[in-house]
């Protein structure tokens, strides 16, 4: 397994985005984020999408037990549909675990620190399994780190863009899964990738099947950089990649069903339930 690194460093931050139907999911991710790797980036951000005041208050708690804060960045659910995006569908899939908060991660160009910098982000649905000190120097030539998505191969997948007359010289190019991402925001700011995606999302409303994922592939067009496995291990498989698991760095549960629906439903649920059990004693509302 090559994870596509070199030296070791610090990331300007992490960043996540969640709302309330997420919000204990998202806590689990913290969680092992500060267990495991606090010391290998600057800040860590939540865009708080509609979050209520007592789950800040519960998340900034269970933060300060580690020496960490986190700097929430308010975004409406209002703000989200007013921009043109929507979780409309035309029937083909059925994703019924997706909120509109998928889409906050289409604004992080307008919502992380203007001076830029290197950032990790983490859906709620992953679990920080070791260091992350070596993406602070991963190469990334176009601005953006992922791993390929083991269910969709190509852009040009029956699963990938349905809307490639959208995309200006579409090609077909690997397919990514969002779920972990590796942003150098100052290179994707120039080149403007967050506001394709958004204008992506917008035209091609009611006709996606994976939303912002689909959207920022687009945006992409191909032109991202393979970071390794190691750092999205996901529940529906490597394509036949041999894996050492020892290895693996950030555990990702993207299947339809999740470790809290059904612990037994994945073998590796404990790196989530052991986390859930966590926020439980300390209080959980």
């Amino acid at each position: 397994m090559n994870c596509n690194v070199s030296t070791s460093g610090e990331l300007s931050g992490v960043v996540m985005a969640f709302d309330e139907n997420y919000a204990k999911h998202g806590g689990c991710t913290v969680l092992s984020l500060i267990e495991l790797a606090r010391q290998d980036f600057k800040k860590l951000y939540v865009v708080s999408v509609d979050l209520s005041d007592s789950t800040k208050r519960f998340l900034l708690a269970a933060t300060a037990r580690f020496d960490t804060t986190i700097e929430f960045i308010e975004l409406s659910t209002e703000d989200i549909l007013r921009a043109g995006l929507s979780l409309q569908t035309d029937g083909r899939v059925e994703v019924d675990y997706v909120t509109p908060a998928t889409y906050a991660r289409l604004f992080l160009d307008r919502l992380l620190p203007e001076a830029g910098g290197r950032y990790l982000y983490l859906d709620a649905d992953t679990i920080v399994t070791g260091r992350l000190n070596e993406l602070a120097n991963a190469r990334l030539e176009h601005g953006l780190g992922a791993v390929a998505d083991p269910g969709i191969p190509t852009l040009l997948d029956p699963e990938g863009l349905q809307c490639p007359e959208l995309v200006q010289n579409v090609v077909d190019g690997p397919y990514f899964n969002a779920g972990v991402l590796l942003i150098d925001l100052d290179v994707l700011r120039a080149n403007r990738f967050f506001s394709r995606a958004r204008r992506y999302a917008r035209n091609a409303r009611g006709r996606m099947l994976l939303y912002d994922q689909e959207a920022l592939n687009a945006a992409a067009n191909g032109r991202y950089d393979e970071i390794g496995c190691c750092w999205n291990y996901m529940t529906h498989g490597d394509r036949g990649v041999t894996i050492d698991l020892t290895a693996v760095r950030i555990r990702h549960f993207c299947s339809h069903v999740k470790p809290w629906d059904d612990p037994a439903y994945d073998q590796d649920s404990i790196l989530y339930t052991e986390r859930e059990s966590k926020l439980d004693e300390w209080g959980w509302h």
